[in-house]
């Protein structure tokens, strides 16, 4: 497919991603530099230019055929990242310290601290990733920080790592401080006897604070006092809610923890929400040893902590935004009772943001297991991102009683809600069914039989070769764009017997006097597929087919043929005479 390109040779003279072929040196680590350069290169263009802007794409080409050669050689291409380098194994191959356009510094003060692309990665998985990138650099809202941009993605060949407070600790460069009360404040040193007797007297404006700033200070000393207060009322009352004998007030007690808790939750403190429910989740967790009304009373508390009304109250907090982390906002929501999910699953309609929706999804795939009739009897929502993060819940929760409820979903008019579902399929096994992908290939959706065919390819079934070459065979299949019919018989290969190599050789050799140019990419996908078979004949016909006349053929046939280099223990031929393009705009 359209990984083959990647490890082409270049003619002296010649770019990646241009006409002709590239070359990755040697060393490992001059490699890795290389897809970094390239990878800031593409985004800095991107930076300035439309996605259309011939430079950029020229940008994306390169480096699509770089991350490819890398890959293709050496596997997995992991890179760690520092505030303003990224590292290989170990060693910085790239710095830049200016935090307005550092790149590793856009990814790490997020929280990324390595990326890594895997084999298989598609120039269109790229393209997005540099897309994301780019919006992570424009926006300057924190719901949309570049762990939130890539997690909406989920890329398949694309990974990384996040962790938590990657500044903490660092000395990052901040911006000039606003002075305030406190700083004032503690900017005053404590008088001395000696302070206090100055040669000459002190204006006395220099060290008394006007009524507003003493005011202001009484009003926060205030508060923190309340919240000290707070805490301790909370522990105080815990400690009367797991006193082990009868008592007469323990509703009003339960009460006030429960009253407690939503103010946290109102107030966005979900912190100390999630403490105060937890402290309740534990007392009712070792409950055997209070007394059976007890019991009762704490496990209706706990429950009551699901009702719609009050699940209802997160919504306009979720939508004023999330600051920083959301392990606590999500710790509180795990802990909420069964009954919440219904709740849960109303805001995911109702809240804006998709930092936010993302959070709920997490959450509510703990707190359904595997119990998905819940989400099925939703999945008609008129509102397809609804649909979508269903989609994605389905898939996170592992349960294959999914299949038939995604195979209503991948009918589904978005694209974004066609596209989770095929990720859910992956997840949950769907792609393993030969009978399943060849009937998805019947599709009108270029992903649906994309995906299918590309699975098809991982599988190598022989069931499979029969309808696949009818189906390039077809009339129809002959008016296809390259870009598919090169997959179709990429796919072709990988699941053909040895028995039908006479019938694909014969396709390519078929030559008639008017050749159009659809005729010769059916020739060329053909030398495909003799490339993915293999065999000493078929190397015999490539060979051939890099002296031939037409461009597409003698591309197809280079490529064949580096793939046949690459399989362990087939034919290794010396590499045939690499001949530039005819024109450099000309593509396959």
């Amino acid at each position: 497919m359209i990984e083959n390109r990647n490890a082409l040779k270049m003619t002296s003279g010649q770019t990646a991603g241009g006409p002709g072929h590239w070359e990755s040196p040697e060393d490992p680590i001059r490699e890795a530099r290389d897809v970094v350069l390239q990878l800031a290169r593409t985004i800095n263009t991107r930076r300035i230019h439309l996605p259309n802007n011939p430079i950029y794409q020229k940008f994306l080409g390169e480096l699509y055929a770089k991350v490819g050669s890398y890959l293709a050689r050496r596997g997995t291409l992991i890179f760690g990242i520092h505030r303003f380098e990224f590292l290989y194994e170990g060693e910085a191959i790239y710095n830049d310290s200016n935090q307005s356009d550092s790149l590793p510094f856009r990814l790490y003060k997020d929280g990324v601290s390595a990326l890594a692309f895997l084999r298989g990665v598609t120039e269109e998985e790229l393209r997005d990733f540099v897309e994301t990138i780019h919006r992570g650099y424009e926006v300057s809202s924190a719901e949309d920080d570049v762990v939130t941009l890539l997690w909406e993605r989920h890329f398949q060949h694309i990974s990384y790592e996040v962790i938590d407070n990657p500044l903490e600790g660092q000395a990052v460069p901040e911006p000039p401080a606003v002075e305030t009360l406190e700083t004032r404040v503690a900017s005053i040193a404590p008088a001395t006897a000696q302070d206090l007797k100055p040669e000459e007297p002190l204006p006395r404006e220099s060290y008394v604070l006007t009524e507003a700033e003493v005011e202001k200070l009484r009003e926060e000393m205030a508060a923190e006092a309340t919240r000290d207060m707070g805490y301790q009322l909370i522990d105080l009352i815990y400690e009367v809610l797991a006193v082990q004998d009868e008592m007469e007030d323990y509703p009003l007690a339960l009460d006030i923890m429960e009253r407690v808790i939503r103010v946290f939750v109102r107030r966005g403190r979900f912190d100390q929400a999630a403490r105060t429910l937890k402290a309740l989740r534990d007392l009712e967790r070792d409950s055997a040893r209070l007394p059976e009304r007890h019991r009762a009373l704490l496990a209706e508390a706990v429950e009551r902590m699901g009702e719609a009304e009050r699940v209802r109250e997160l919504g306009p907090v979720l939508n004023k935004g999330l600051e920083g982390d959301t392990t606590d906002l999500e710790a509180y929501l795990r802990m909420l009772p069964r009954r919440a999910v219904d709740p849960l699953l109303d805001l995911l309609g109702e809240v804006n943001l998709r930092k936010a929706r993302r959070v709920l999804c997490e959450a509510l795939v703990d707190l359904i297991g595997g119990d998905i009739e819940v989400l099925v009897k939703r999945l008609d929502d008129s509102r397809w991102f609804v649909v979508r993060n269903l989609v994605y819940i389905l898939r996170r929760t592992g349960s294959s009683s999914a299949n038939p409820y995604l195979r209503r979903t991948l009918e589904h008019p978005h694209p974004k809600v066609r596209q989770e579902t095929l990720r859910a399929m992956d997840a949950i096994g769907m792609a393993r069914s030969a009978e399943f992908l060849l009937g998805l290939l019947e599709s009108n959706d270029d992903i649906c039989r994309t995906w299918a065919l590309e699975r098809l390819a991982a599988l190598g079934d022989n069931r499979a070769a029969e309808p696949l070459w009818r189906l390039v065979r077809s009339r129809e299949f002959r008016e296809r764009s390259w870009n598919d019919k090169r997959a179709y018989f990429e796919a072709l290969g990988r699941c053909a017997p040895p028995s039908m190599l006479p019938a694909v050789q014969a396709l390519y050799e078929k030559r008639g006097w008017f050749e159009k140019p659809k005729d010769v990419e059916m020739r060329a996908g053909a030398a495909i597929a003799l490339g993915v078979m293999g065999g000493e004949q078929a190397v015999d016909l490539l060979e051939q087919g890099c002296q031939a006349e037409e461009t597409v053929i003698r591309e197809a046939c280079r490529q064949a043929l580096e793939g046949i280099r690459r399989r362990p223990g087939s034919p290794r031929p010396e590499p045939a005479p690499v001949q530039a393009l005819v024109d450099e705009g000309e593509t396959i």
